[in-house]
């Protein structure tokens, strides 16, 4: 009797192997009760947008949003057609639809509290621009365990 490979690992009921696509979001955004029929619409039109403005299809896009992201900033929003300010609520939707969504966990550590060493170490800083400037990478930092020194 042989024993089982270990490369093999058991699949979960309900979880897919493929990665997670743009696809995945449009439809798990009409499965979404807590939304409203024109929030819907407007979300689903933002994951839409940024698929066109990246060249591909919904189903052709990987739910990478590192690498959406930096795709997204080397587009020029005037060059796609748009102002500024439109591109920069595309994106603002389409971060929302992948939260609402729930395809995929959008890390949480906007709102992780600071470690204590970096409370005493905004303390000692002087001035509120210092602390405007570090306050992202302290959160992100407290939420990994990474410590200042």
């Amino acid at each position: 009797m042989s024993k089982p490979s270990k490369t093999k690992s058991p699949r979960t009921k309900g979880v897919s192997a493929a990665p997670a696509t743009l696809a995945a979001v449009l439809t798990a955004l009409e499965l979404n009760s807590d939304l409203g029929p024109t929030r819907v619409r407007d979300l689903r039109s933002a994951v839409k947008r940024v698929a066109v403005l990246l060249g591909q299809e919904p189903a052709a896009l990987r739910l990478d949003l590192p690498e959406i992201s930096t795709r997204l900033a080397e587009i020029n929003p005037v060059a796609a057609g748009m102002t500024a300010k439109r591109f920069t609520n595309i994106r603002s939707d389409f971060m929302a639809a992948v939260k609402a969504s729930g395809v995929t966990s959008i890390k949480g550590d906007a709102k992780a509290p600071l470690s204590p060493a970096w409370v005493e170490l905004f303390r000692r800083l002087s001035g509120r621009r210092a602390h405007l400037g570090l306050s992202r990478l302290a959160r992100y930092a407290s939420f990994r365990g990474i410590e200042p020194e």
